[in-house]
């Protein structure tokens, strides 16, 4: 009997482009899928504490920033093996730093606009689906999300 290995790891490296003016971005961690069933869609949550891609942003209250984020199709493995990955409306979100404040959810395949309004700092989460298929390669698969972000005057 031929079986398919029961565990495929997947990881999702983060790059930051860096920012001119008063605002500034780091990366915090990498998405990270984890161990994956082979066969079965696994989904990262944007408020998932652990596994959630995360940049933390400073900039001056009532700034306004554009940030987008530039994301991948697929994760590339060993042996020039990819894997499918995915990301849709409600996928990210950034949230201040501020008592009572709320994440706003976005595309995080679209463009946003955000103005600091509590707070100069501000938490950017990502999370997104990975479907490793029934016969995928085990080994690590990763890609690149770029963020890039601009002031607004």
């Amino acid at each position: 009997m031929n079986r398919a290995p029961p565990l495929v790891l997947a990881l999702l490296a983060l790059s930051v482009v860096p920012v001119q003016g008063q605002t500034s971005v780091s990366g915090v961690r990498d998405l990270a899928f984890g161990a994956l069933p082979v066969g079965i869609t696994t989904i990262i949550l944007p408020t998932d504490p652990i596994k959630s891609g995360q940049w933390n942003m400073t900039s001056p209250v009532r700034s306004r920033v554009f940030f987008r984020l530039t994301l991948p199709s697929q994760l590339n493995g060993p042996g020039g093996a990819t894997m499918p990955v995915d990301f849709r409306n409600g996928d990210a979100f950034i949230l201040e730093v501020a008592a009572g404040a709320q994440p706003e959810y976005f595309n995080p395949g679209g463009n946003v606009n955000h103005r600091f309004t509590g707070s100069n700092q501000a938490i950017i989460r990502l999370g997104g689906r990975a479907t490793p298929a029934p016969g995928q390669r085990s080994g690590a698969y990763s890609n690149t999300v770029v963020l890039t972000i601009s002031n607004i005057q």
